[in-house]
């Protein structure tokens, strides 16, 4: 939600909120990735179990927001 939360506030011109010094770290997974993941696991009937879905490639807030 960062960057469609991002992307909404430049479109109405506003500042992008960063707190702290900015260098949290998010892994950004696109949601086709999500799903995909999701599909795989109800395919293999993996019941009862969590996974956590991630690129493992973090990245850091204060870059994310000078990129956009």
């Amino acid at each position: 939600m960062a960057i469609y939360r991002f992307m909404n506030l430049i479109m109405e011109g506003k500042p992008l909120p960063v707190f702290g010094d900015g260098q949290q770290k998010r892994d950004l997974t696109y949601v086709e990735d999500v799903v995909r993941a999701n599909c795989l696991a109800m395919e293999r009937a993996v019941e009862g179990r969590a996974f956590d879905i991630g690129t493992g490639q973090p990245v850091i807030l204060l870059e994310l927001v000078e990129a956009i």
